[in-house]
C-alpha cells in the first residue's frame, strides 16, 4: 500500500538516495583503500566527489527556494526534481510513485540496451570514466554506473532547475500564459540539457571519439525525460545503464555474461515490482504524492 507523504520529506528521501548510492554503497563495500592510495584514483574520485557535494547543496537550495516562492501557480512549480507530474511535467505521472517510475525505468531501459547490445550496437552516448585495468571490475562498474552519473546528472538537474526559476521569473515579468511557459518550459529544459552536455564532454571527456553530436541527442533526451516526468531518477537511470554496458563489455567480453547479469536484474525488479505494485501495475488514479 502507497504511503501518501509531503513533497518536502520525498525531497529528502531522493537525496538520502543519492547519496546511498554515490557514496555510502561505492566507499563501504566496493572501492578500498587500497584503490583510492593511487593518487590517480584518488585525484578522480575527489574531483567527482566535490562535483557531488555541489550539486546535492545546489539542487537543495533552488528546490527550497522553489518550494518557499510560489508566486503563480497557473504556471507551475516543476523544477525536474522531485516534482512528478506538477506542471509543466506531463500529468500522467502523477498516476506513479517515485520507486514505482524508478523500477520502471531501470526495467524498460535495462531491457532496450540489453537489446542494443546483442544488436553489436555497443557505442557510448557520453564521456566515461573507468578504473585502470589492475583494479576490480567491481570497483569500476562502481565509479562509472555509480558515482558518476550521480555527480554529472545532479549538476544537469541543477542547470535545468536554474533554467526553469529564470523562466519562471520572466515568465511572470512579462505576463506570460500558462501555455507558453509550458512550452519554453520544455524547450529550454531539452536544448539546455544538451547544451550543457556538449560543454560538459569537450570539457571533461576532450579525448573522447563520441560525436559531440550523439552527446547533443543524448543529454537532450535526458532533459526530455526531466521534464516530461519531473523525476531526477528517470534519466539518472538512462545515464547509469549508458556507462554500466560500457564499461561491463569492456571488462568482460563475453554477450552471454552480460544478458545473464542483465536477465537477473530484470527478472528479479520486474517481480519485485509486480509484489509490491500488483494492484496498481498501472499506476493509481490517486494523484497525491506517494511513496
Amino acid at each position: 500500500m502507497a504511503i501518501k507523504i509531503p513533497k518536502i520529506i520525498g525531497f529528502l528521501i531522493l537525496m538520502a538516495f543519492i547519496i546511498l548510492i554515490s557514496y555510502v554503497f561505492p566507499f563501504s563495500f566496493v572501492l578500498g583503500k587500497s584503490a583510492l592510495a593511487e593518487p590517480e584514483v584518488f585525484n578522480l574520485v575527489d574531483f567527482y566527489m566535490k562535483l557531488l557535494y555541489g550539486g546535492l547543496i545546489g539542487i537543495t537550495v533552488i528546490y527550497v527556494l522553489n518550494y518557499l516562492w510560489k508566486p503563480n501557480n497557473k504556471l507551475g512549480d516543476s523544477i525536474g526534481f522531485f516534482n512528478i507530474g506538477e506542471k509543466p511535467s506531463l500529468s500522467y505521472f502523477k498516476r506513479f510513485t517515485a520507486p514505482q517510475l524508478t523500477i520502471l525505468a531501470l526495467i524498460f531501459f535495462s531491457l532496450i540496451f540489453l537489446s542494443a547490445n546483442l544488436l553489436n550496437f555497443k557505442q557510448s552516448f557520453t564521456g566515461l570514466k573507468v578504473l585502470p585495468q589492475q583494479f576490480t571490475p567491481v570497483d569500476s562498474l562502481a565509479l562509472s554506473s555509480a558515482i558518476i552519473p550521480s555527480a554529472e546528472n545532479l549538476l544537469l538537474a541543477v542547470t535545468i532547475g536554474l533554467l526553469l526559476l529564470g523562466l519562471t521569473f520572466l515568465a511572470l515579468r512579462t505576463k506570460m500564459s500558462s501555455n507558453e511557459y509550458g512550452l519554453y518550459a520544455w524547450i529550454v529544459s531539452i536544448f539546455g540539457a544538451g547544451i550543457f552536455g556538449v560543454i560538459w564532454h569537450s570539457t571533461v571527456y576532450s579525448g573522447s571519439d563520441t560525436s559531440l553530436l550523439v552527446v547533443f541527442i543524448f543529454w537532450c533526451f535526458m532533459g526530455l525525460l526531466t521534464i516530461a516526468t519531473g523525476l531526477w531518477t528517470i534519466p539518472f537511470i538512462v545515464h547509469l545503464l549508458n556507462n554500466f554496458f560500457i564499461d561491463f563489455t569492456r571488462i568482460f567480453t563475453s554477450d552471454t555474461l552480460l544478458a545473464l547479469v542483465v536477465g537477473i536484474i530484470i527478472i528479479g525488479f520486474g517481480g519485485l515490482y509486480y509484489l509490491i505494485y500488483k494492484k496498481r501495475l498501472f499506476g493509481s488514479n490517486n494523484t497525491e504524492v506517494e511513496i
